[in-house]
């Protein structure tokens, strides 16, 4: 996954933002300086921004793969790499808490 969007301006050239939410903020902020936006884009801006937790997660999670190899091993009595799993998953869950 990308850590930039694409996004198309009123006069047809393509920005490429920063997936954060810092970077998206002032992004929009610059885009709807000289409009007033509609209650839908105001909206729309309020829920990526509130939902930009789940999207930084997402990217830093570790692998999936990761979690069956650890899940094997800890059928066989090693919970070493399982317990190292979840310490990883609590500390992006710390970095990128709900908003």
């Amino acid at each position: 996954m990308s850590e930039f969007i694409e996004f198309i301006k009123a006069d047809g050239t393509i920005e490429m933002v920063h997936r954060n939410a810092e970077a998206l903020e002032q992004y929009a902020r610059e885009v709807t300086a000289n409009i007033t936006p509609s209650a839908e884009l105001e909206a729309n801006i309020e829920e990526v921004l509130r939902t930009e937790y789940k999207r930084q997660r997402a990217i830093e999670y570790p692998d999936i793969k990761e979690f069956a190899d650890a899940m094997y091993w800890s059928s066989k009595g090693d919970d070493t790499k399982l317990e190292a799993y979840y310490t990883a998953c609590e500390a992006v869950k710390n970095k990128y808490p709900k908003a």
